[in-house]
């Protein structure tokens, strides 16, 4: 029973440590993509008369 136990705990430590670290390795790049993005959308412009859409590119 103590060896279950043991294993849960150890099970649980390592899922949370490689989250952890997995998250710090990854949440840069997906914030840096998504404030590209938002850029891009923000700066879009539609002229009404012609229709021409103008935006930048991320």
């Amino acid at each position: 029973m103590t060896k279950l136990i043991v294993t849960i705990c150890l099970a649980v430590l390592l899922t949370g440590a490689a989250l952890v670290v997995g998250g710090r390795q990854v949440a840069p790049g997906v914030t840096q993509k998504g404030n590209s993005i938002q850029n891009a959308i923000t700066s879009t412009t539609v002229n009404g008369a012609t229709g021409a859409v103008t935006f930048t590119a991320p």
